[in-house]
């Protein structure tokens, strides 16, 4: 494989290998029910929903149990008329275990709204262990998506 198309789950690219994490612990800030559990972000299934509750600190932790190169990053949003619910929410890599999110990198700031069964790949490089898909600007808001799914950079 010399390119790369976001459907594939390994592949190569520029003499780079590129693989998707499937060892990795997902959590979330709060469980909505228990059926929409946090695993459920990480199933490889695009039906399957993790939700939270309704809180003004509202976050996703997917814990890739060691600290790699993150080349990019795929998140399936839920549909309409819930697809606005990703704008509030702000995605961070970095190599701490917290929700204080002054000591990791902002990868992207804004997520915009993503129709059902689509996605957005957020390609920018960064190291760390963790990923975090984060809120907290005193508004009430939760968090429900399909899918994230982190790939990572190799030689």
């Amino acid at each position: 494989m010399d390119s790369c198309n976001t459907n594939e789950y390994e592949c190569k690219k520029d003499g780079f290998h590129i693989s998707q994490i499937s060892n990795s612990l997902v959590t979330i800030s709060s469980k909505y029910d228990l059926n929409r559990i946090a695993s459920n972000a990480n199933d490889g299934k695009y039906n399957s929903m993790t939700v939270t509750k309704e809180e003004k600190v509202v976050w996703l932790k997917f814990d890739m149990l060691q600290t790699v190169i993150v080349n990019s990053i795929k998140i399936v949003n839920r549909g309409n008329p819930y697809a606005y619910r990703i704008t509030l929410f702000k995605l961070y890599v970095g190599e701490y275990d917290e929700t204080d999110m002054d000591s990791n990198n902002l990868y992207y700031n804004t997520l915009s709204r993503l129709p059902q069964n689509t996605y957005r790949n957020v390609s920018q490089i960064f190291r760390g262990r963790y990923v975090f898909l984060y809120h907290n600007d005193n508004t009430l808001a939760l968090l429900n998506i399909y899918e994230i799914e982190v790939f990572q950079l190799s030689f």
